[in-house]
C-alpha cells in the first residue's frame, strides 16, 4: 500500500485499484498530474458516483482508511467515518410502525430507510485535510465523465436489468427515466449520460459542501424527502459532519505470517 507522500512523489509509479475501470483511470490520472493517494482516492470516489451506480454514489456514506503525514510530526495512520446517519427524527420503532402499516420493507427501500448523506462531506474533509490539489481539479473528471458520458459495461447493464433491482428502481420516476428510459437498461456498450449528476457535481466543486447539503440540491432532496413520506429535515444536512477516528492498530509476527501462508499452500 502507498502512502500519501510517497504517491505525491511516484509519478507513474503509483497504483490504483476501483470497482469500475474508468474511475480507476481518473485515480491515475491525479496521481500523475501531482496529485497524492488521497487525491486520487477522492477523485475516484466522485467518478464512482457517476460511472459505478451499485455501489458509488453521493448519497451514500463510507469509510477511510489512510497513512498520513501530518505538519511537525510522523507519518500517521487515520480513518474517517463519512457513514451516514439517522435523521434527528428518527425513533427506535419507526420501521415496526412502519410494518404494523403494511410498509413490509420500510427500513430497506423508500424515503423512510434513506439515511443523512455522508459521503460528499467525507471525501471533501479528507480532501482539505491531507489533500494536495485543488478541488475543482479533483472533481473536474466525474464532471466530465457525467457530461460526456461514459460506456455502459455489461457488468453495470446485467447488474442494472437484474428482476430485482429493475423492480426496485423503477418504483422512482427519476430513477427509472434515467436508467430505463425505454423499460430495460441501457445497452451495453452505449453511450450513458447524467446532465444532472454533472450540474450537481459542478456545485460541489465551486462551493464545497454547501454545493449539496445547502441550497439548490439540499432543497431538491428535501421536498423530495417530504413527498415520500422520508424524515430528512433541513437540520440533517447542516449539522452532519464526518468524524475522525482512532484506527485499530495491531502487530504482526512477520516470521508467523510467513510459516501460515506457506501452510496454506501447502494444503491449496
Amino acid at each position: 500500500m502507498m502512502n500519501v507522500d510517497e504517491a505525491r512523489k511516484a509519478k507513474g509509479k503509483g497504483m490504483v485499484a476501483a470497482a469500475e475501470g474508468e474511475a480507476a483511470r481518473v485515480g491515475r490520472d491525479l496521481l500523475n498530474a501531482g496529485g497524492n493517494a488521497i487525491d486520487a482516492a477522492v477523485g475516484v470516489g466522485f467518478a464512482l458516483a457517476v460511472t459505478y451506480p451499485a455501489a458509488g454514489n453521493l448519497g451514500g456514506g463510507g469509510f477511510l482508511v489512510a497513512s498520513v503525514g501530518r505538519e511537525n510530526s510522523k507519518r500517521t495512520s487515520v480513518a474517517l467515518d463519512f457513514r451516514e446517519r439517522a435523521p434527528f427524527a428518527a425513533t427506535e420503532t419507526m420501521y415496526s410502525d412502519a410494518d404494523d402499516r403494511g410498509q413490509k420493507e420500510a427500513s430497506l427501500t423508500g424515503h423512510l430507510a434513506a439515511g443523512v448523506p455522508g459521503s460528499v462531506d467525507g471525501l471533501l474533509q479528507a480532501l482539505q485535510a491531507w489533500g494536495s490539489l485543488p478541488r475543482e481539479q479533483v472533481i473536474a473528471p466525474a464532471i466530465r465523465l457525467a457530461r460526456d458520458g461514459f460506456v455502459m459495461t455489461d457488468r453495470t447493464h446485467r447488474m442494472l436489468n437484474s428482476t430485482k433491482t429493475r423492480e426496485r428502481m423503477q418504483l422512482y420516476r427519476a430513477s427509472s427515466e434515467l436508467f430505463y428510459p425505454e423499460g430495460s437498461a441501457f445497452p451495453a456498450g452505449t453511450i450513458f449520460r447524467q446532465p444532472e449528476l454533472a450540474n450537481t457535481l459542478e456545485l460541489i466543486a465551486k462551493k464545497g459542501r454547501a454545493g449539496f447539503y445547502e441550497g439548490e440540491v439540499a432543497d431538491h432532496l428535501l421536498t423530495e424527502m417530504k413527498r415520500g413520506g422520508g424524515i430528512i429535515r433541513p437540520r440533517d444536512l447542516e449539522e452532519y459532519r464526518s468524524i475522525e477516528r482512532d484506527p485499530v492498530k495491531f502487530k504482526t509476527n512477520q516470521n508467523k505470517r510467513k510459516i501460515a501462508w506457506k501452510k496454506i499452500l501447502l494444503c491449496s
